[in-house]
């Protein structure tokens, strides 16, 4: 059974305009994502991260019911948010990361949903 025989949904957001240093620390990365995740009752159950020198993190999470990828570019102050969500509520979650980011006032995201892929829809 493929992830696309699930119902999953892939949601994706492209912030802009962040501040560097929040960008460049996973921990903290990884905690605000917990606390947006957690915000839709998901939970990751394994982290993973790596770290780009001389910047940048990419980060991964998996659980039960979601998939997240995070890769910063503080150089540009620029993220990319991929979610792969069982269910509904993805712009929420997005939302709600943005509302977190340091300098959200000026933070932006492209935010897709991509169903299209998935079976029996």
């Amino acid at each position: 059974m493929s992830l696309f025989d699930q119902h999953w949904r892939l949601y994706t957001g492209d912030f802009s305009s962040v501040s560097p240093a929040a960008l460049n620390d996973p921990a903290s990365l990884e905690g605000l994502l917990a606390r947006c995740l957690g915000a839709g009752d998901l939970v990751v159950t394994r982290w993973v991260h790596h770290r780009f020198e001389p910047q940048g993190v990419s980060l991964l999470g998996h659980g039960p019911r979601v998939r997240v990828v995070l890769h910063t570019w503080p150089e540009h102050e620029a993220a990319t948010l991929d979610l792969w969500l069982h269910g509904e509520g993805g712009q929420r979650i997005l939302e709600s990361c943005i509302a977190q980011l340091p300098h959200a006032a000026r933070a932006k995201a492209s935010m897709r949903a991509d169903t299209s892929s998935v079976a029996g829809e």
